[in-house]
């Protein structure tokens, strides 16, 4: 039987196409979605490293201030 001058091979060999084709791009997900969680451990780990910065800057202003208010009382 055809369908609009269609025959039932070529819609069976376009069906074939497009099931590799769904199967590609469902890999593709998976590898954007792997990428997405290591790009945001990654994130997290450079957040918390500015945070540990932020710290020991501030660990440092208080130790030269602690130095100089030390100066000043001799």
């Amino acid at each position: 039987m055809q369908f609009s001058g269609i025959g039932a091979e070529k819609i069976t060999e376009r069906k074939t196409v497009l099931a590799q084709d769904i199967s590609n791009i469902q890999r593709k997900l998976e590898l954007l979605s792997k990428e997405l969680r290591e790009n945001e451990n990654l994130l997290q780990a450079l957040i918390g490293a500015s945070q540990q910065c932020d710290h020991f800057l501030k660990e440092i202003h208080n130790e030269e201030s602690d130095v100089e208010n030390n100066s000043e009382e001799d």
